[in-house]
């Protein structure tokens, strides 16, 4: 039995077939234009990410002596000890951040200064680490040439020959711990000191012109804080060896607590000065309030204070302006004088 088969054409499909055959009849050297170039990559991936060169430039210091005399970004790598008749690191430049890392920088006998700044430079930071032990300042950014827009952060100074931090005007001295140096804790003209503790150095804790004290503690220094043009205030001053404040002239003192200041002489205020403003201080327990014992301490202005269990006299003072007498209370005048407001238990 014959069958018989019917193929339907569909003219789509020839189209197709007839493409592939031309295509296939073409010669090999016609398709090189085609070429998408070589397959073998032209070297290993280049890194994404920036180096820490890239985002901070920043030189290691490993040993001591060490002097910077370029600008840049510098970091302690390690606890490191100085060497005798030396500076510990010398800055030599303006734009400088000295980064301690953490780290000590121990003075040896006979060594000199732990951080010194040699001349006029600015622009400078010191933070984050310790200095111990060196045979003068721990660090000095004053007493040669004028530095200005330094900052001093997070630092603890202790154990030093003399002063423990030596600051020029327009400086900033934050959250610092200084004590035990065998002068003064902090040394300064013209800064701004907020934060920092002072203990246990044998002359001042603080000993300041022209400058700005707020939310310190002062505490067993020889004297807490010497201070002429100066505003302290909501400051911890006490238990210091022979006065809590010695005032010169032009400073405000306000709202803090100066407390324990029971040695010899034992003011919790002493004025040598003109035109001081003294308001809102809580004075307590001290062996004299407020003394003056000089003729010279005139036109002070003493308002809103209270003067709590001084244990010899609360207020012994010349010429205070202007002239409202307490209603009560301990006090002593040398001379027929006047006082603001003041007020006993």
């Amino acid at each position: 039995m014959n069958r018989k088969f019917k193929i339907k054409s569909n003219s789509g499909s020839v189209v197709i077939i007839m493409a592939l055959a031309i295509f296939s009849m073409l010669d090999a050297g016609c398709l090189s234009g085609f070429a998408q170039g070589a397959l073998t990559p032209p070297g290993a991936p280049a890194p994404t990410m920036k180096t820490l060169a890239q985002i901070e430039p920043r030189t290691p210091i490993a040993s001591l002596p060490y002097t910077i005399t370029n600008a840049g970004s510098y970091y302690v790598t390690a606890n490191l000890v100085g060497v005798a008749g030396q500076v510990g690191i010398l800055i030599s430049t303006n734009n400088v951040t000295l980064d301690l890392g953490g780290f000590a920088l121990s003075g040896v006998p006979s060594s000199t200064t732990g951080i010194f700044i040699s001349g006029s430079y600015s622009n400078i930071v010191v933070r984050n680490g310790t200095i111990t032990g060196w045979g003068g300042q721990g660090v000095n950014g004053y007493t040669l040439g004028f530095p200005r827009n330094v900052i001093y952060e997070h630092l603890a100074i202790s154990g030093n020959g003399t002063v423990g931090l030596n600051a020029e005007a327009g400086s900033i001295i934050r959250d610092c711990v200084i004590m035990n140096n065998g002068s003064d804790g902090i040394s300064s003209v013209g800064s701004l000191i907020t934060g920092c503790i002072t203990r246990d150095n044998l002359r001042y804790g603080m000993n300041v012109t022209g400058s700005t004290i707020r939310l310190c503690t002062v505490q067993n220094n020889g004297t807490g804080i010497n201070a002429d043009h100066t505003t302290v205030s909501d400051c911890d001053i006490m238990n210091n060896s022979m006065n809590g404040l010695n005032l010169s002239s032009a400073c405000c003192i306000i709202n803090n607590r100066i407390a324990d200041h029971v040695g010899n002489p034992g003011n919790a205020l002493f004025l040598t000065g003109t035109i001081n403003y003294i308001a809102g201080n809580a004075v307590i327990n001290n062996n004299f309030g407020l003394y003056t014992g000089t003729l010279a301490a005139t036109n002070n202005c003493i308002i809103q204070n209270r003067f709590l269990s001084s244990l010899n006299t609360s207020v012994s003072i010349y010429d205070i302006f202007p002239t409202v007498e307490p209603a009560y209370g301990t006090y002593n005048f040398a001379t027929t004088n006047s006082l603001v407001n003041l007020f006993f238990p």
